[in-house]
């Protein structure tokens, strides 16, 4: 997949042996590699650094060397613990006889960049979580004098839903603004599946190159992504530098706390009633909002959802009408009852029913005149 003189089953300085080449890093002409060590016996991760022929080459390999040498002492904040650092000054035969130097660190488990945006988008929430806590310990590193090489997406994986520097013995040249617009690639990879920064290292890595603008520069994720929010658009395009100079973010712990404040943002949405924003990720199981293609027990959970919420509303509809009716009775608005009318019985006197006696009545409840009482009636 990527080349090389060398394979797996090579064991390196007589202890590592060489199981899955997982990436380059062509800048120090570098093989990333998942090795075992075989005293104790344990995965690890290996940095081979090839020697060449060019102007300050060996010159470089040295500063790589400083500098992991530093962090084995130190401790590296934002990565794996550093185990061994191994300079080879001279050329051996063999297959690898051409290593100027390796770095072993503990193995991160995980998947890579290019593995994890492979299939559906992934969440904004999501993508969120994984780039704060890697920012987080990118902050930590720069205060603690180390620049990481971040920008390098074979040099991070992905572990439980945080993404974690995998690799040490990064360029020695690199720079604390290319470890902030790393954290922008990264955000931009998570959420569009293409790498917006130059490296033939994403295109080995299957991660196609995001389109670009005339002037050089990546076009926006929402490009690629129409239904990404405009505060994430604005939180890469700001980390990567290439957004409106006010907006522009230039340090690590800017962009964890943009992140941690929209990851707030987000829970607090999530709390609520209100169906969340279409990001253009699918729904998660949980999400009982999404419409489109639904397994069947997510039909019948927002089913169950629309029947709960149609009743509620019915049942809030009788208890204020019926308070109404109460406090009109109360207020004496009531429509008054229907008066009694009072109908004489227009009926024939008996023969020995004497002039002058009283006539027969019946009541009705009907809304009509009084019926006149008929000439005699007393």
């Amino acid at each position: 997949m990527f080349g090389g003189s060398r394979g797996a089953g090579v064991v390196i300085g007589g202890r590592y042996r060489l199981l899955e080449q997982v990436g380059v890093d062509a800048s120090v002409h570098a093989e990333l590699w998942r090795a075992l060590d075989t005293v104790p016996p344990r995965e690890v991760g290996l940095v081979l650094v090839r020697r060449t022929d060019e102007r300050g080459g060996p010159a470089r390999v040295a500063e790589m060397v400083r500098v992991a040498a530093r962090w084995q002492h130190l401790g590296n904040v934002a990565g794996p613990r550093v185990l061994e650092v191994v300079r080879a000054p001279h050329h051996s035969p063999g297959p690898s006889g051409d290593v100027a130097a390796f770095g072993v660190n503990e193995w991160v488990a995980g998947q890579a960049l290019a593995r994890v945006v492979a299939g559906n988008p992934l969440g904004t929430r999501a993508v969120l979580g994984m780039v704060s806590a890697l920012a987080g310990a990118v902050d930590a590193a720069h205060r603690d004098g180390q620049v990481l090489g971040c920008g390098h997406p074979q040099r991070v994986r992905v572990v439980q839903g945080a993404a974690r520097l995998a690799f040490g013995m990064p360029d020695p040249n690199v720079s604390v603004a290319e470890d902030v617009r790393g954290l922008g690639a990264i955000l931009y990879v998570l959420l569009t599946g293409h790498w917006p920064l130059p490296a033939t290292d994403a295109e080995l890595d299957g991660l196609p190159r995001a389109p670009l603008e005339r002037n050089g520069a990546a076009v926006s994720p929402a490009v690629l992504r129409p239904a990404l929010p405009v505060e994430v658009t604005a939180l890469v395009l700001g980390a990567l530098g290439s957004g409106a100079s006010s907006g522009r973010l230039r340090t690590a712990a800017a962009i964890h706390r943009v992140t941690s404040q929209l990851l707030a943002e987000s829970a607090e949405s999530a709390a609520t009633l209100l169906p969340p924003p279409d990001d253009g990720a699918p729904g998660g199981p949980e999400e009982t909002w999404r419409t489109g293609s639904v397994s069947a027990s997510r039909r019948s959970a927002r089913r169950k959802l629309s029947l709960g919420m149609a009743g509620l509303a019915s049942a809030a509809v009788a208890v204020v009408a019926y308070l109404g009716v109460q406090v009109a009775a109360f207020l004496g608005l009531s429509p008054t009852a229907a008066p009694r009318i009072i109908v004489v019985t227009n009926t024939s006197a008996p023969a020995h029913q004497q002039p002058g006696t009283k006539a027969s009545y019946r009541e009705t409840a009907a809304h009509q005149p009084t019926a006149p009482a008929p000439k005699g009636a007393h």
